[in-house]
């Protein structure tokens, strides 16, 4: 079930909100009974062998933001965020965070074009884009039995109560567009991943 109401609101002509909050309610998901596996935390596993049943639930609730200006002046800009969380109970009956439940997601899209020469057929753009993104839930490491065995164990019966840390992409581009009656050129610029974040995997 999905139940989400929506406002949304113009400022003035050229900027608009949009303001969303929603609730989700998951049941019959696919759980290994006794366990605090869930297919609602697919991520790469192509195969298990135990037996599941239609036992496990999950829910989601937050809140989605949009404030949009539309290009005027050569200017423009999109910002949204969500705010969330996102719970599961798996065939152990336990409620846990998703792997999913990063509680925040925001992006921030903007740029600014100049028209240039006499007859302003040629443009040149700069535009970024800003993501942050918060970070995936993981088992903690069983430190002891790690180091015991010389191999990564993790800690399943505190599944997802450690969380990878934030994300922060920006990317960046110059552009120069020249337009013609049948023809336009375009000469572009971008650097990705200015700030240098590293995934974190494994």
């Amino acid at each position: 079930h999905h139940f989400v109401l929506a406002y949304d609101f113009s400022l003035n002509p050229d900027l608009r909100l949009k303001i969303e909050p929603y609730v989700q309610l998951l049941y019959d998901v696919p759980v290994i009974p006794d366990s605090s596996y869930s297919t609602i935390n697919i991520k790469a596993e192509w195969f298990y062998t135990d037996k599941l049943n239609n036992s496990g639930t999950g829910t989601n609730f937050g809140i989605d933001l949009t404030l949009e200006r539309f290009l005027k002046d050569g200017f423009y800009y999109l910002f949204t965020a969500s705010l969330f969380e996102s719970k599961y109970v798996g065939g152990d009956d336990i409620e846990r965070n998703t792997r999913y439940n990063t509680n925040v997601v925001i992006n921030l899209l903007f740029g600014k074009e100049w028209a240039l020469g006499a007859s302003k057929n040629k443009i040149l753009g700069i535009n970024g884009r800003l993501n942050i993104l918060g970070g995936q839930r993981t088992a903690p490491l069983n430190r002891d039995l790690s180091n015991q065995q010389g191999e990564v164990i993790y800690d399943y019966s505190k599944q997802y109560e450690d969380r990878n840390p934030n994300i922060y992409h920006l990317n960046m581009s110059v552009n120069y567009r020249i337009n013609k009656m049948k023809l336009a050129h375009i000469f572009s610029l971008q650097v990705l991943n200015i700030l240098g974040m590293e995934e974190h995997y494994g």
